[in-house]
């Protein structure tokens, strides 16, 4: 086969294959499909909520218990706590859930909080980056 007969091809030769994506590319069909596939296997989720009532407290144990991490914010009850001792109560109420399925409890800034479910650990170094 000669340079030019294969830039241009021979039409009796000519082969039918599907495309390839290239290396580094992604097939979007694949992909989809993929992401699909990966919907339907996902059992566990981190979900981002507002702790703004004591009311929620249940939600985020039942989420503890389906293996969810969930991240609290609490930015909000704590700006608009006339007084600190409510706070304490729903943070101490918190802490107390998460105790009771096992999971772990951590601040992640001053208005943020991690909850984990109980077969997960939180990996504490102080002053070490991995």
């Amino acid at each position: 086969m000669g340079f030019f007969d294969w830039l241009f091809g021979k039409k009796e030769e000519k082969k039918v294959t599907t495309p390839q994506p290239a290396v580094g590319n992604v097939n979007l069909n694949e992909a989809m499909t993929t992401a699909t596939k990966e919907e339907e296997t996902i059992r566990r989720y981190v979900k981002v909520t507002d702790l703004n009532s004591i009311d929620k407290i249940d939600k985020i144990r039942r989420d503890l218990l389906a293996g969810n991490v969930i991240v609290a914010d609490v930015g909000e009850i704590s700006k608009s706590s006339t007084d600190k001792s409510s706070l304490q109560m729903i943070l101490k109420e918190l802490k107390n859930k998460v105790e009771d399925v096992h999971g772990e409890i951590a601040r992640l800034s001053e208005e943020r909080l991690i909850l984990i479910p109980s077969d997960m650990r939180f990996v504490r170094v102080a002053g070490k980056e991995e």
